[in-house]
């Protein structure tokens, strides 16, 4: 009797986020990973309910914060981040937001991103802060 060889375990991809993070790192730029985990459930929060990531250097002003989705996400994420009262004191305090969508490309089979980045002029003019 031949015993059956075990199963090759399928390895798992890069996550969105840590795409984002390669990529960051590759522009020169330092990343922290700012999204933490409840414990014992399945949630994770963002930093001021918008950003999975920071990142910074040296020639560039202010903390750039990232959030990280796939491309079908990524209006989503956008109107989330304009309806959060703490992005636009994030902005006006300096600072820059961009929401990272990630497709794998059918055509090259490469994974592409798309970046918008968030602005004060996208928030109404009655925004506080």
């Amino acid at each position: 009797m031949s015993e059956t060889p075990p199963k090759k375990k399928r390895a798992k991809g890069t996550s969105l986020k840590q795409r984002s993070v390669l990529t960051l790192r590759r522009q020169g730029f330092d990343v922290a990973d700012v999204e933490r985990r409840i414990p014992r459930s399945f949630v994770t929060v963002d930093l001021f309910n918008f950003a999975d990531l920071v990142a910074i250097r040296a020639d560039v002003p202010g903390v750039l914060a990232i959030q990280s989705t796939s491309t079908s996400n990524q209006a989503a994420r956008v109107k989330k981040i304009i309806a959060e009262p703490r992005a636009l004191t994030w902005l006006r305090a300096g600072n820059r937001i961009e929401v990272h969508g990630w497709l794998k490309s059918k055509r090259t089979r490469r994974w592409e991103c798309t970046v918008t980045e968030i602005k004060a002029s996208d928030f109404s003019e009655g925004s506080p802060a």
